[in-house]
């Protein structure tokens, strides 16, 4: 049995899935279980893979814990958010080894099925994933179906090309803005002179429909053509990405997702990933890199 500890937001806690599916593909008649507890305490993330998952291959926090946290919340919510994100889980019970994913791939067919492991990590490697990204794709597309608004499948069918502008936190945090930086305006200008042969329409989806508006929606080239999506439903926006015949993607996992699962023709991704990094993060081979800042291309 393999356990995998779920972490991050919708888009992260999707590589954790897809690399346990893998697994699966390669050792079939593989049992995994999907380790929640760390997303649904009080500062997590939150399990954001209920649309997708088996419930009972998922573990969650146990009545008392819950109970726990809830009492630790009312006495001190700062208190609370510390403890949930610093305090690690511990297995989720009897006896199995911590391992990383990378020596999951190395252990016998035999030790992945009599063996507990658990692995923890954000599991973002996607060289693993490519072989599968057909099964990965269809898997999700099918419960991305079930969840989508019932008026957008008619838009999903018409040419358009995308953009995802990811602000929040990214920009709104200082700590956050000097590790993983934002992509500027001249990025998706740069972009979209690009993409402009592939569609005269263009849809922006953002976290900040104002400010990707007055400052990204100008560059088009046909601004009278374009659509910010202004939907509250995260899946509505992540089928807008991954329908759309080319995009230009956000430093996020949530485009980069909804782009490898999708059916963008051309597709355009930011360097760096994160300005810690310095590199081209998950991005792929045949995908466009454009400097983030200045929209430059970037050659491998």
């Amino acid at each position: 049995m393999i356990y995998i500890q779920l972490a991050g937001g919708m888009a992260n806690q999707l590589f954790q899935w897809a690399h346990g599916r893998a697994l699966q593909i390669q050792n079939p008649g593989l049992s995994i279980a999907w380790d929640a507890r760390m997303v649904v305490r009080p500062a997590g993330a939150g399990y954001q893979l209920a649309w997708l998952l088996d419930e009972e291959s998922v573990i969650t926090l146990s009545s008392a814990s819950s109970a726990g946290w809830r009492l630790v919340q009312a006495v001190s919510k700062g208190l609370s958010d510390k403890m949930s994100t610093r305090l690690p889980a511990v297995p989720p019970g009897g006896r199995m080894r911590s391992t990383s994913l990378a020596d999951l791939t190395s252990f016998s067919n035999h030790q992945l099925h009599h063996d507990n492991y658990w692995v923890k990590g954000y599991l973002q490697e996607t060289s693993a994933l490519l072989p599968h990204k057909v099964v990965l794709a269809e898997e999700l597309q099918r419960a991305l179906d079930k969840v989508i608004s019932p008026e957008l499948a008619p838009k999903l069918g018409e040419s358009y090309a995308v953009a995802h502008v990811r602000r929040g936190d990214y920009a709104s945090v200082p700590r956050n803005l000097e590790r993983l930086g934002v992509c500027a305006p001249s990025y998706y200008e740069a972009g979209f002179s690009l993409l402009k042969s592939q569609s005269e329409r263009l849809i922006i989806v953002s976290d900040d429909p104002k400010w990707a508006y007055e400052n990204v929606a100008i560059l088009w080239p046909w601004p009278e053509k374009v659509e910010v999506s202004r939907s509250s439903s995260q899946f509505d926006d992540f089928a807008l990405i991954a329908h759309s015949s080319a995009a230009i993607l956000a430093n996020s996992t949530y485009s980069w997702w909804a782009a490898f699962v999708g059916s963008p023709t051309k597709i355009i991704s930011p360097f760096p990933w994160f300005d810690m990094d310095g590199d081209q993060g998950p991005a792929l081979e045949d995908w466009v890199l454009l400097n983030k800042r200045t929209g430059d291309l970037v050659t491998n």
